[in-house]
């Protein structure tokens, strides 16, 4: 039996060789759910559609898909960071995200006087379908790569 300790959407963690069929118990938010390494893997990503602006959160970088649906321009506000380990976004953390809708999705900073925003090739979806990826890769640091525009 293994024990994770952290939400099922989490990067899996390696502990020793398991199989799909092994038995493990996943703690999550102070309840434990029995479940195989099959039911782990083969488990969907949740999906959260948006339009307009979006602040992102924590939340969002465990684990769903962030979807821009609108006909009109969308933007995903990135978080600053507080100090606080259960609100800030874990280094490394990630929201990815696509243009469903017809309005190109762009990635701001909450505040550009503290945070800092590497993106060589842009921070605006290309066209409708784009994907689009900000990573945490230092405090109030962000990388964003995909199918972007300037």
């Amino acid at each position: 039996m293994a024990v994770i300790d952290q939400p099922v959407s989490a990067k899996p963690v390696a502990l020793l060789p398991l199989s799909a069929s092994d038995t493990l118990y996943v703690v999550q938010g102070g309840i434990s759910k029995k479940c195989t390494i099959g039911d782990v893997l083969n488990t969907p990503r949740p999906t959260v559609n948006f339009s307009g602006v979006r602040n992102a959160t924590r939340a969002d970088s465990l684990g769903p898909i962030l979807q821009s649906t609108g006909a009109s321009p969308s933007t995903l506000v990135l978080p600053v960071d507080t100090g606080d380990p259960t609100i800030d976004v874990d280094l490394n953390g990630t929201f990815e995200c696509y243009q469903i809708g017809a309005g190109q999705l762009s990635i701001v900073l909450a505040n550009a006087g503290v945070q800092t925003i590497l993106a060589p090739n842009g921070t605006r979806t290309r066209l409708q379908g784009s994907p689009i990826v900000a990573r945490r890769f230092q405090p109030n640091g962000w990388l964003i790569d995909g199918d972007v525009t300037p």
